[in-house]
């Protein structure tokens, strides 16, 4: 059940580039807040715009990072996988932003896409990140969300495991395999199966 691609559409799947919104990786920028309301990350990344706007906070002395009692908001307000929150007070009784990977993690790529930034010790979200809070902007702000993720931010900061800027070059290729397994009715075992490297 593997797809068969055309070596011209296989050589612009591989030389693809996430970064370009007129590349073969294309998003609907034009979706409402609804559509993409199953989108943790974009919930997540609204949740703390909304709060930077709000009230800008203050940085750690040492690391730079979220204070704690932000992180502790953040950790109530967001929308997190069942179980997630628990998990992460039963390790900490206090909880520092690298307490809390997936705020961590976040924050950072909001960071590189020029959503958040930290001046003079204090986090602020930037024009671009209050103009893609409306709702009517939520497809904007998921495209560059998603384009952030795949071309700009380091995977090995997100996982355990080495700097593979290859299999993060040719992202765009597994995305569109994994679109055309799905459509032709394969299972997720049959998809990871496909993309066992």
């Amino acid at each position: 059940m593997s797809p068969s691609i055309p070596p011209a559409l296989e050589q612009r799947l591989f030389a693809a580039d996430p970064l370009d919104p007129d590349g073969i990786l294309r998003t609907d920028t034009t979706l409402g807040l609804e559509a993409l309301a199953g989108s943790r990350t974009l919930v997540n990344a609204r949740t703390l715009l909304a709060a930077l706007v709000d009230q800008p906070e203050k940085a750690t002395t040492e690391l730079k990072n979220l204070n704690r009692a932000f992180v502790k908001r953040m950790t109530e307000e967001m929308a997190w996988p069942p179980g997630y929150s628990e998990q992460v007070w039963r390790h900490s009784r206090v909880l520092d932003e690298t307490a809390v990977p997936r705020l961590f993690i976040l924050r950072h790529l909001m960071e590189i896409a020029g959503l958040v930034n930290r001046r003079k010790g204090t986090f602020h979200a930037t024009r671009v990140g209050k103009r893609l809070l409306a709702s009517e902007r939520a497809g904007e702000l998921y495209a560059l969300l998603l384009r952030t993720y795949l071309g700009r931010l380091n995977w090995a900061f997100v996982g355990t495991g080495p700097e593979d800027r290859a299999m993060q070059r040719y992202c765009v290729h597994a995305l569109w395999t994994i679109r055309q397994l799905a459509e032709n009715g394969a299972t997720a075992d049959e998809i990871a199966s496909h993309l066992a490297v």
